[in-house]
């Protein structure tokens, strides 16, 4: 019929075929490793690098965006335990985060767990390290910041394209 199955759940939207995701991180048994395997700085670029690749309407950036929000939280209010908690049932989790590749993995490379028979991700005191955060955190912005370029050079483009002017 020409149409891919594909699901929506917790981890995010998980189509079959090929946009499937892998890491293409292989260690050296020829085995994809776990997370406990690999640096977290290392997931945390490949995640991010999957959330740039959703320019269709700024999506990529939306999550980022959101990202930035619940690391920024954290960092900035280390104590308070409500930071650390994620709806995932939201509407704006659902939209932004949960239906672009890599979001959900991000945060849960970062220390987020869900919790059971809960609609809820929570960053618990043992589960992160706040160095982790701070580096992930800036690695988001820059990532942003190239994103909001390159949406503002293609609105540019077909401005231009169209025989009008643009500013930024």
């Amino acid at each position: 019929n020409g149409y891919l199955n594909s699901r929506l759940g917790v981890d995010g939207f998980s189509p079959d075929a090929l946009m499937k995701d892998t890491d293409g991180w292989v260690n050296p048994a020829g085995r994809t490793p776990t997370k406990e395997e690999r640096p977290v700085s290392e997931l945390v670029d490949t995640y991010i690098s999957q959330i740039a690749l959703h320019r269709t309407g700024g999506s990529g950036g939306e999550c980022m965006s959101l990202l930035l929000v619940f690391i920024s939280n954290v960092l900035g209010s280390p104590s308070e335990r409500k930071f650390r908690g994620i709806n995932v049932a939201g509407k704006a989790f659902g939209s932004k985060v949960k239906t672009v590749t890599g979001g959900v993995k991000l945060l849960k490379a970062l220390g987020w767990k869900k919790v059971e028979g809960e609609d809820k991700l929570v960053l618990e005191d043992d589960d992160y390290d706040a160095a982790e955060l701070k580096e992930a955190k800036m690695k988001l912005e820059r990532a942003k910041f190239a994103f909001d370029a390159e949406q503002d050079r293609a609105k540019a483009a077909a401005i231009d394209r169209a025989g009008q002017s643009w500013q930024p």
